[in-house]
């Protein structure tokens, strides 16, 4: 006869004692079955709220809004709130503020549904739990999109602001470049006899500014044969002093579109933290409230799946124990 324990040893005392497994096994699934009749029945309850995720197709963008949502939903700002009202209207105790996140549950959502579940053995309370989670989960998550709203056209605004300044900072290049154009040319002028005859390239630089800016009171000189270089001199200050003056205009345009573009950056900073990380164009389309749930429902299927599990568990340790007995025994004879 063996003298030593093992699996092989264990397998054939399983296979002759069988009987004592099945009975082992349907004790506990009718122990486990009773107790489930005797513990009091916990009642669920389940508010709904469909979110539309907007443009957000790409898995990794979807993923970080759900996860986000789903901190909202258990986060301080949501439950805060919900436990204070609860506990005014006399449905919490204060014993019960501490256990109330063990009785409630946010499977991950199916299509952009979230189910705010609780379970409660009051049904009443159950629903009512529920109906405020998903409120206030609601009511918090609008404002936090709101103020997505709010960073997107200020954003969006100073889009527009920018291509402006860029156009601008442009245009006062363009005016110093000719201003100092012009003062090149005055300068060359200043050299030459004053009563010598017009410059022929002066006089195009003339001609082509005076009409480009169309300045008011302003003839070109050179068009009479009597014109010298002094009068083109004049007329080369003339455009400097305008040139000079629109550039300064420019210049303040430029400062104030900053001045604007700063500003709008500051703001969307200042209730950028509001938004919580969520898009703006993330969107709830519907909320379902719970109703109160009419029976308890009772997991008797996975009481008795344990209640078997365990019996079939205990008559093994017991057969064996039997077996080391028996071995024990024999050595010793």
């Amino acid at each position: 006869m063996e003298k030593t324990f093992s699996f092989a040893r264990l397998s054939n005392a399983i296979v002759r004692r069988w009987q004592v497994l099945v009975k082992t096994s349907l004790f506990g699934v009718a122990l486990l079955g009773a107790i489930s009749f005797i513990l009091p029945g916990r009642f669920r309850a389940q508010a709904t709220v469909t979110i539309n995720y907007g443009n957000t197709v790409d898995p990794p963008t979807l993923n970080t809004q759900t996860i986000l949502l789903e901190a909202v939903a258990y986060s301080d700002q949501v439950w805060s709130p919900i436990l204070s009202d609860l506990e005014n209207d006399g449905w919490l105790s204060a014993a019960d503020k501490q256990t109330v996140f063990d009785q409630v549950r946010l499977p991950h959502p199916i299509a952009g549904e979230w189910r705010f579940t609780a379970y409660d053995s009051d049904p009443s309370r159950a629903a009512v739990i529920a109906n405020a989670w998903a409120s206030t989960f609601t009511d918090v998550i609008s404002n936090a999109v709101g103020f997505a709203r709010q960073v997107q056209q200020i954003l969006q605004a100073n889009n527009a602001v920018a291509t402006e300044l860029a156009t601008q900072e442009m245009l006062c290049a363009y005016l110093e470049e000719e201003r100092q154009i012009v003062i090149a040319t005055n300068l060359d002028l200043s050299a030459l006899p004053q009563g010598s005859k017009c410059e022929q390239g002066a006089k195009q630089i003339i001609i082509s500014l005076t009409t480009k800016y169309a300045i008011l009171g302003m003839s070109p000189s050179c068009d009479d044969a009597d014109d010298t270089v002094s009068d083109q001199i004049q007329d080369l200050e003339k455009l400097e002093n305008y040139l000079e003056v629109e550039h300064q205009i420019c210049r303040s345009v430029v400062q104030e579109l900053r001045s604007i573009l700063e500003q709008g950056g500051n703001n969307a900073s200042a209730i950028s933290g509001e938004t919580l990380g969520l898009q703006y164009d993330l969107e709830i389309t519907s909320i379902s409230d719970a109703q109160v749930p009419k029976s308890a429902k009772v997991p008797l299927a996975q009481f008795a799946l344990t209640g078997w599990f365990l019996g079939f568990l205990g008559g093994t340790m017991w057969i064996a124990w039997k077996e080391l007995r028996g071995i024990t025994e024999n050595g010793n004879e």
